[in-house]
């Protein structure tokens, strides 16, 4: 008999932070587009504009995964794309902004 698939976040869960982190990134890529169109709606910034500031911000993270040594202060980062997002979405950030990475 074969075992039940587990769930997506205990398999989630189960990765590496780096392929977590990676995972993350890839499904924000997906995401990106959507953002712009989401700031422009509800009136915080043109969509060229929030895209352009996410876009920066998601090239540091895939610069992070890339170059171990780089030192990126996302604080920082958070700071700039606040204007961009809904205020639920800003404290989930600021939680997330505190996680080290235990594979740096």
């Amino acid at each position: 008999m074969t075992q039940p698939v587990p769930g997506f976040r205990t398999r989630l869960d189960a990765l590496a932070p780096m392929r977590r982190t990676a995972f993350m990134a890839a499904l924000t890529e997906r995401l990106l587009p959507n953002a712009g169109f989401y700031a422009e709606a509800n009136g915080t910034a043109s969509a060229l504009e929030a895209t352009r500031e996410l876009r920066k911000l998601l090239d540091l993270v895939w610069e992070q995964l890339r170059v171990r040594e780089a030192k990126i202060d996302f604080s920082l980062q958070a700071e700039k794309v606040a204007a961009f997002e809904p205020e639920e979405l800003m404290r989930a950030l600021a939680h997330a902004v505190h996680w080290k990475p235990s594979w740096r």
